[in-house]
C-alpha cells in the first residue's frame, strides 16, 4: 500500500488502542494418555480417564432424566465421596460436580450435565457409575476422557474445560480435528506462559500467548506479526479479530530490509460464532511464502 494510505490508516487506528492480540495454538497429532497435562499460565489441565467402577449404580430414577443442573441426594450412594470439581461418568455422559446444596436436612450434590463435550442423556437405574482413574487431587483441572484418546476426542473435551475453568480470561476455539486456538479476551501486555507434557509425536503448544499490537476503531483493525517457526512449518498464521471482517489486506516485507515480498497465499475469514471470536487465517499455499524473516502486516475491515 502507499505511504499516504499507511499514514491515513495509522491515524484512524491510533484513535482507539485496545492492547495486544494474544493467542497460542495447541496442536495434537497423536493420541493422548492418562495424566498428561496442558499448562496455560496458572492453570494445569490434566487428562483423567473416567473408567474406574465406583461399585455404585444409579437408583431411584435419580439420573433417568436430562435435568441440567441436576440435584441428587447422594446419601444412598455410600461408595461415592464427591466434591466440587469431581467428574463421574454414567454410560457415555460425563457429569461435573459443581456444588453441594443443603435443603432442609438433606444435602444435595449438584451436577452439570454433558461435561467435556459429551451428550446429556437419560440413564436407567442399575447403570454403573464410573469415577476417574486418579490425578493429583485439587492441584489440576480435570480433562475427562473415556476411551476416545484421539486428538479429536481430546480437543472435544479440552476446549469446553478451558472455557469453563481458566483463570486468565481466555477462550479456546477448536479450529480443526488436530488444533485449537487459545486467545485472551481482554487487552493486556503481559504474556502468558504455555507448556504441555503430551508425549505423542508432534503434539505441542506454543510456548506463550503472544502477538503483535492490534489497533482498532469500531470496524477496522490492524495486526503486525513476525511468524514463528511453528507457523512457518505448518504454513498458516492466525489472527483473532474483534469483529467479523469482510475484507482482509496483507502486506509482507523482509524484516531487515523492508523489501516487499510478493506473497500469494490464501486468506480465509472465520466469522464469530456464539461467544467465539472471529479470526483470519493466512495460508502459505501459493508460490511465494512468508517466513521467520518476514514481517506480516494485516489490515482487516468490517
Amino acid at each position: 500500500m502507499s505511504r499516504a494510505m499507511e499514514e491515513r490508516i495509522e491515524s484512524i487506528l491510533a484513535e482507539n488502542f485496545t492492547g495486544v492480540n494474544q493467542m497460542a495454538i495447541l496442536r495434537v497429532n497423536a493420541n493422548v494418555v492418562h495424566a498428561e497435562t496442558v499448562t496455560v499460565g496458572n492453570d494445569v489441565f490434566e487428562i483423567d480417564i473416567i473408567n474406574t467402577d465406583s461399585t455404585e449404580v444409579t437408583a431411584n430414577g435419580d439420573f433417568n432424566n436430562t435435568t441440567n443442573p441436576l440435584d441428587v441426594d447422594m446419601s444412598g450412594y455410600t461408595g461415592l465421596s464427591l466434591s466440587a470439581g469431581d467428574v463421574i461418568r454414567i454410560e457415555n455422559e460425563m457429569l461435573l460436580v459443581t456444588a453441594k446444596r443443603k435443603i432442609g436436612a438433606t444435602e444435595y450434590t449438584r451436577f452439570s450435565r454433558g461435561y467435556g463435550g459429551t451428550t446429556n442423556a437419560t440413564h436407567a437405574d442399575a447403570s454403573i457409575i464410573y469415577i476417574g482413574d486418579g490425578i493429583a487431587a485439587g492441584s489440576t483441572i480435570t480433562v475427562p476422557l473415556v476411551t476416545n484418546l484421539t486428538p479429536n476426542g481430546f480437543l472435544n473435551a479440552f476446549v469446553p474445560c478451558l472455557n469453563a475453568k481458566n483463570t486468565h480470561e481466555l477462550r479456546a476455539i477448536k479450529i480443526s480435528a488436530n488444533e485449537c486456538m487459545i486467545y485472551r479476551t481482554v487487552a493486556d501486555e503481559a504474556s502468558i506462559a504455555c507448556s504441555e507434557t503430551l508425549a505423542g509425536l508432534n503434539n505441542s503448544i506454543d510456548s506463550a500467548l503472544r502477538g503483535g499490537n492490534l489497533r482498532q476503531t469500531a470496524r477496522i483493525a490492524r495486526a503486525t506479526r513476525i511468524p514463528t517457526a511453528d507457523e512457518v512449518a505448518l504454513g498458516n498464521l492466525r489472527i483473532v479479530v474483534p469483529f467479523d471482517p469482510v475484507a482482509v489486506f496483507v502486506d509482507v516485507r523482509t524484516t531487515t530490509t523492508n523489501a516487499q515480498v510478493a506473497w500469494d497465499g490464501a486468506t480465509t475469514i472465520t466469522v464469530a460464532s456464539g461467544s467465539d471470536s472471529a479470526y483470519v487465517t493466512l495460508d502459505n499455499s501459493g508460490v511465494t511464502d512468508w517466513a521467520e524473516t518476514s514481517t506480516v502486516e494485516v489490515l482487516m475491515i468490517g
